[in-house]
């Protein structure tokens, strides 16, 4: 078993240990070590808190700023094609490298926002919608040159995300092309 905490930012990775009987847990998104264990989860939680706040007393203590959990900026090394093609997606999609890359990043790296893809044809274009489960309500209709938000939903299967997909676009096919830039009608 594994899943994560938060506390200030910083995130704890927690595995399970039936033999001893604990959760172990280490923080990840820091290069400092930061460990944590419990017994149960309430007792889990208030050992990465405390934890946590030992670590930012013991910086203060020694006059060091504490390493930030995140900065929100990274370098990725991608062969030079790969580096074109995200370049060719972005300009397709009509947005920045950066939005591009954070979109599919996102899309792959947050265990709390699965989605399935559904493809749905509209007006003679095919159309791609990120369809979300309870845990984040959003969802994203796209074409190849723009994307537009929908209203949230519940848990459904394809056939009913394509049912209410098109629905959606019908009550409002001006806006939809114009947030896609389709071209007029059908």
């Amino acid at each position: 078993m594994t899943d994560l905490l938060e506390y200030k930012g910083y995130v704890g990775q927690v595995t399970l240990d039936r033999e001893a009987g604990l959760f172990h847990g280490e923080v990840l998104n820091t290069r400092d070590v930061i460990t944590f264990q419990g017994t149960t989860v309430p007792k889990l939680e208030k050992a990465l808190r405390d934890s946590i706040e030992d670590y930012l007393a013991f910086c203060s203590e020694r006059g060091e700023k504490p390493e930030k959990p995140v900065s929100g900026r990274f370098v990725v090394r991608i062969p030079p094609d790969l580096h074109r093609a995200a370049i060719v997606a972005a300009a397709h999609e009509n947005v920045s490298l950066n939005s591009w890359v954070k979109e599919r990043i996102a899309q792959g790296a947050n265990p709390l926002r699965p989605c399935m893809k559904t493809s749905v044809q509209w007006e003679r274009h095919t159309l791609i919608a990120d369809t979300p489960s309870k845990t984040d309500p959003t969802w994203c209709i796209r074409s190849e040159k723009g994307s537009m938000p929908g209203p949230p939903w519940e848990d459904e299967d394809e056939t009913q995300a394509q049912k209410r997909i098109i629905s959606y676009l019908n009550r409002w096919p001006s806006m939809a092309r114009r947030e896609l830039k389709l071209s007029g009608p059908g």
